[in-house]
């Protein structure tokens, strides 16, 4: 057992590899962080993928390690401490891949979370220049034409989104006249080319992680890219919203170790 008793010996086997991976990554956070080098922080979400932490929590059948959620966060409090871009990129991959591990079928699990596991990059979207935290004022739009989706609006800031091999986004696809919206979640391609960068935001702090902006002009995509059911997408973004924001805490936790430590050195 560990420390404390909601921590077991697996959890602190862990923590072990994660604390050796932050003090690889703190050796180039200055670095990264003053060149605004996401480049960097790409290769270290590679490298906690070779080390089988980026799954730590997914299901086996799905390239994980089929441990619980605190695994992943005892990772994340480890990586926080040597390099706050990587632990900012490293949760919101996990964001995306709940998203898909809560609402995906068994297909979507296995395209997307299995090369997930070993290193491909997905991004989260849900956020837009008129919807921030009121995640209900989504604008853009995903629109039936025969058997395609078509989809159009704006999404920002978006962690990952510049290197991402797939996006998962929540796009209004009831009329515009209902009484009340529906949303629905896709899985995008990063090479599909109704998805165009628009930039990278210059942040003032963990500047290695690329918060982007992305536009989706008449992207269209098949009925086996929307995750979960036409119409749910808001219940399931939440749900992997809520998991999300306990890595936040997480991620300011390591941070206050290593901001005591200094201050007692």
């Amino acid at each position: 057992m560990g420390k404390f008793p909601y921590f077991t010996e697996e959890h602190e086997a862990v923590r072990e590899i994660a604390r050796g991976a932050a003090e690889e990554f703190k050796k180039t956070a200055v670095e990264a962080d003053r060149n605004h080098d996401y480049n960097i922080i790409k290769k270290n979400l590679k490298r906690l993928a070779e080390l089988n932490l980026i799954g730590i929590h997914v299901p086996t059948e799905y390239g994980g390690e089929g441990l619980d959620l605190v695994g992943h966060f005892v990772a994340l409090e480890e990586i926080a401490k040597g390099c706050l871009s990587t632990a900012f990129s490293f949760n919101t991959q996990r964001l995306a891949m709940d998203a898909i591990r809560l609402g995906g079928s068994d297909e979507q699990k296995k395209k997307y979370l299995i090369p997930a596991c070993a290193g491909s990059i997905v991004s989260f979207a849900t956020t837009e220049p008129e919807a921030g935290s009121d995640v209900a004022a989504i604008k853009t739009t995903a629109v039936k034409n025969g058997d395609k989706w078509v989809i159009n609006g704006t999404k920002h800031y978006i962690t990952n989104g510049v290197f991402a091999d797939a996006h998962v986004l929540v796009a209004k696809t009831s009329p515009e006249d209902a009484q009340r919206p529906e949303f629905t979640a896709f899985v995008v391609e990063g090479d599909n080319p109704g998805v165009k960068i628009s930039k990278v935001e210059n942040k003032m702090g963990a500047t290695a992680s690329p918060t982007t902006e992305y536009f989706l002009e008449n992207c269209k995509v098949s009925d086996d890219a929307v995750l979960g059911k036409v119409g749910a997408g808001m219940p399931l973004a939440l749900s992997a919203l809520e998991i999300a924001r306990i890595g936040i805490g997480t991620q300011g936790l390591g941070l206050m170790q290593v901001a005591l430590e200094q201050a007692i050195a």
